[in-house]
């Protein structure tokens, strides 16, 4: 056996060319960099190469890709990986566009605001995907899941992506516009071949209209804006809602529609009435318990006094 330290950089760049061939890629990097610390005449591609393989075994970390990139500045025209040849300049606006993409699809949401931030960094994401790699079949994630996924068919998916995020985000402020992000939504998951059911149901969610039960305010937006309960409705209620622009009632079930309102204050309500039993309970429970620890307290007593004058 020869050892590692016995063999110059590019003995150990070439025998990682083998092990790239047999998808030996842990060991393969183990020998690139090995190549790289005794400074091979191919140590700007052993970089590249080590990064093209960490890309690979984490496809969901933007920085992998951001390092590629920046590793990829150091050679010009094309490099063979395996049995497959890579475009440099081509692998480079892949790498930045797919970073870019994943920061947007991984960006933190904590308010109606930056749902909707996200929802326009998917779309910027989508339009420069479909700029940089367009019709072309993603290189990277092809050669290591078998995939022939298109940064086109990509950005389609974000584009969708991106307009249901900011639908949500819309919603509690102006329900009409939200479903016609959700329609743009539908419209882009039936480019996929996607039934969009997700994106109908939604759309008729945020267009429905009622008239509150308890109150008689009209409020748009399923789900949000106003609720269903259930209810004893009898016919005469049906019948007196007739006519009304936006109904009261869900025709032939025992519900009724309620605004957030009314909802909010008779589920607080309910909670502070169930919390108030609930505190009296715990209160009744600790008294039960000490008049018991009493009593055994007494009984014991007795049994000890018991004892005594029986011994004696």
């Amino acid at each position: 056996m020869v050892f590692n330290f016995f063999k110059d950089g590019n003995e150990l760049f070439d025998e990682a060319q083998e092990l790239i061939r047999q998808k030996e890629y842990t060991k393969a990097c183990k020998k690139l960099r090995s190549a790289i610390d005794k400074e091979s005449e191919d140590s700007n591609l052993a970089r590249v190469m080590i990064d093209f393989i960490e890309v690979g075994q984490s496809l969901n970390d933007a920085n992998r890709y951001r390092e590629l990139s920046v590793a990829l500045q150091n050679i010009d025209g094309t490099f063979d990986f395996g049995l497959s040849t890579f475009d440099v300049r081509e692998l480079r606006d892949e790498c930045d566009a797919m970073a870019m993409a994943i920061d947007a699809r991984n960006a933190y949401t904590d308010s109606n605001a930056s749902m909707i931030m996200k929802g326009e960094r998917l779309i910027e994401a989508a339009k420069n995907l479909q700029l940089k790699v367009g019709n072309r079949t993603l290189m990277i994630n092809e050669y290591f899941n078998t995939s022939t996924l298109s940064g086109t068919r990509l950005s389609i998916a974000l584009m969708a992506e991106g307009n249901e995020t900011i639908a949500d985000g819309t919603f509690w402020n102006d329900p009409k516009k939200a479903a016609e992000y959700q329609q743009i939504a539908y419209n882009f998951r039936r480019q996929l071949g996607e039934s969009g059911e997700y994106n109908k149901r939604k759309i008729k969610e945020y267009t429905m209209t009622c008239t509150c039960w308890i109150c008689g305010r009209q409020a748009t937006g399923e789900g949000l804006h106003f609720y269903r309960m259930s209810a004893d409705v009898s016919p005469e209620h049906v019948k007196a809602e007739e006519g009304e622009l936006a109904p009261s009632t869900e025709p032939g079930s025992p519900m009724i529609f309620v605004c957030k309102a009314c909802y909010t204050s008779i589920s607080r309500r309910a909670d502070a009435i169930a919390k108030e039993y609930h505190e009296r309970s715990l209160a009744e429970i600790a008294e039960a318990r000490r008049h018991m620890m009493a009593e055994i307290a007494r009984l014991d007593s007795r049994i000890t006094s018991l004892s005594m004058r029986i011994r004696n």
